[in-house]
């Protein structure tokens, strides 16, 4: 199934993407225009070769950005690590931690 979807972040910019879900696999894809700035776009792709474990990668324009990231599900719970890579802020790491009702 492909979804289109179109976010409207602000009276300054608007953001148009493709979402493709499959059961083990999710790509995204989006292009983004902001008042000001060059048109740009960024893909995004999910794996979850077990149920319990997800691979993620992404990549962008505008400011140019490369990520990667890790998620185990246990239940309810989740930790997630990622590290993003950009032209602007360099790199920088997130780990949240998630538990849900």
């Amino acid at each position: 199934m492909v979804d289109l979807v179109q976010l409207i972040t602000d009276r300054h910019g608007i953001r148009v993407g493709l979402v493709w879900d499959k059961p083990r696999v999710t790509i995204a894809v989006d292009i983004q225009k902001e008042a000001g700035s060059p048109t740009g776009g960024g893909i995004g792709v999910e794996f979850r070769p077990y149920q319990i474990l997800s691979i993620r990668l992404g990549a962008g324009s505008y400011p140019e950005r490369m990520a990667l990231g890790i998620g185990i599900t246990r239940g309810r719970a989740a930790i997630d690590y990622g590290i993003l890579v950009q032209t602007v802020l360099g790199y920088s790491h997130l780990a949240p931690l998630s538990y849900s009702r």
